[in-house]
């Protein structure tokens, strides 16, 4: 049986009305609580109606019932997920206007309790991870994912930058492992702010970027542990964050690759690797704060010789609503390694006294559009020199693989003229060719330099039919060899 309206298999037998409910619209089936006439001796005597099944009573019993029914639900997960009063208003007046006051009882519904909670978080600057929700309703992380996408696009809302943050300081302030419970104080800061550090330098690298944050906040949580004498097995931290511990495995190497770069420039820097990267950790890190602290110094010098240090004035202006949640008292500790460039171009020098200075409700208004609003410059985007300044790893990937499939066209073309014209010598492109051997230094264990694979095959075939090389070198071989070469036209 389905429902005649939407055609849902989801259909509930109501005991109050004894009607049959669809759970998916709402929708009472008709004429489900018609009872037969009964006969006696003398014929029938009558039909049998249930009380209140008969015109609209039903349908506002049934309404009533599933937005009581669906408020209580809303009390039970906002309880689990431990969110205030005005928060649960909030979740509560969000649902309310999705569903324009129907709420709702089917398996969507507490879905959709969990997006409106990650929402009402991230609008207010809050850590929620979709993973901790996800557990918390027993769904996909991606199901809900497109739910908290659908609430967006319904409400035209725009949610704030994510802070990873803020993430790794909830982490670490509520975590439940126990060698972390049994450190004393001082050590727990001085972990807290070696990972604030880490973070800030990893957005600088671009290491979150495009990447799942939780994962990341694992590394650095195990990271500074380490750091610090504390064994954590990573395994422990990505189940307790809701992570695959293999992502936060990946994300942990790459964090010890870039503290490696960072390391060369130390006199012994050639002698720092991977595996020994954690003895080398503190003169690392104290490296990185060193550069963080030259540069502020040259800024304080441009302020004294008559400069106004108009970053700074800024920044103290808005220093309480952008500090990542940290305490007022922590503010200057933290503040010191990650100071604003001169990214506006003020003309520092140029400027007399600086007490003199008055700036226009106009230029405040413009100051406050082009340093705050939306989050469209970060502090830590925009940070100082760490020791470190790199291109984002896609995008350096990215060159690698276009390199190393320039190279690999190249090369089969030098096969191909062989096959074509065997008493001429080789004509094809080698600009590329010297490149050849160190893109594939990696992977000469597992075959040898000149050996042709199925990508090799698939470029010939390209080439044979005369596909341009910049298209081949798109890589995009399923389409190309459907348009060129399967193609019926040229069959």
């Amino acid at each position: 049986m389905s429902c005649t309206s939407c055609q849902s298999k989801s259909l509930t037998h109501d005991h109050i009305s004894g009607n049959v409910i669809c759970t998916s619209c709402g929708t009472v089936q008709s004429f489900d609580n018609f009872d037969s006439q009964t006969y006696g001796h003398d014929g029938p005597i009558g039909t049998y109606i249930h009380v209140g099944s008969v015109g609209t009573g039903s349908i506002l019993n049934y309404n009533e019932k599933k937005i009581y029914e669906s408020k209580k639900l809303i009390d039970e997960y906002a309880y689990k997920l431990n969110l205030t009063c005005q928060r649960f208003v909030d979740v509560k007046n969000m649902i309310d206007e999705v569903t324009q006051g129907e709420f709702g009882l089917g398996k969507w519904f507490p879905i959709l309790i969990g997006a409106c909670s990650y929402i009402v978080m991230r609008m207010e600057n809050k850590s929620l991870p979709m993973g901790e929700i996800a557990s918390v309703l027993n769904c996909d992380v991606y199901e809900l994912g497109r739910m908290v996408t659908r609430v967006v696009e319904f409400l035209n809302l725009k949610l704030p930058e994510f802070d990873i943050v803020i993430m790794f300081e909830k982490v670490f302030s509520n975590s439940k492992l126990a060698k972390l419970v049994e450190l004393e104080r001082d050590k727990l800061e001085q972990m807290r702010q070696q990972g604030v550090i880490l973070l800030n330098c990893a957005v600088k690298w671009f290491l979150t970027t495009g990447r799942r944050p939780m994962p990341f906040v694992a590394a650095v949580l195990v990271f500074v542990a380490e750091l610090n004498g504390v064994g954590l097995r990573i395994e422990d931290v990505a189940k307790e964050v809701h992570c695959v511990g293999g992502t936060c495995r990946r994300r942990y190497s790459e964090l010890l690759e870039a503290l490696v770069k960072v390391a060369q420039v130390l006199p012994w820097g050639k002698d720092v690797n991977v595996k020994n990267i954690m003895k080398n950790a503190p003169f690392v890190m104290r490296y990185m704060e060193m550069k963080s602290m030259e540069n502020k110094k040259e800024d304080e010098k441009r302020v004294k010789f008559g400069g106004v240090n108009f970053d700074g004035m800024v920044r103290e202006c808005l220093e309480k609503d952008f500090d990542y949640g940290i305490d007022e008292n922590e503010v200057e500790t933290d503040a010191r390694y990650f100071d604003m460039d001169d990214r506006r171009g003020f003309n520092r020098g140029g400027v007399g006294n600086g007490d003199k200075i008055e700036l226009s409700h106009v230029c405040l208004k413009m100051i406050y559009t082009n340093e705050v609003d939306g989050r469209r410059l970060s502090r830590v985007s925009e940070e100082k020199d760490v020791g470190l300044d790199v291109m984002p790893p896609s995008f350096v990937n990215g060159c690698m693989v276009n390199e190393r499939r320039r190279a690999k066209i190249n090369f089969a073309k030098v096969r191909i003229n062989n096959v074509m014209h065997p008493s001429r010598p080789d004509a094809g492109d080698g600009e590329n060719f010297g490149s050849l051997e160190c893109l594939f230094a990696e992977k000469r264990k597992r075959r040898k330099l000149g050996e042709i694979d199925w990508e090799d095959f698939i470029i010939e075939t390209l080439l044979l039919h005369q596909v341009k090389q910049e298209d081949i070198e798109t890589g995009h071989y399923n389409t190309l060899v459907a348009l060129h070469v399967f193609n019926c036209e040229n069959m």
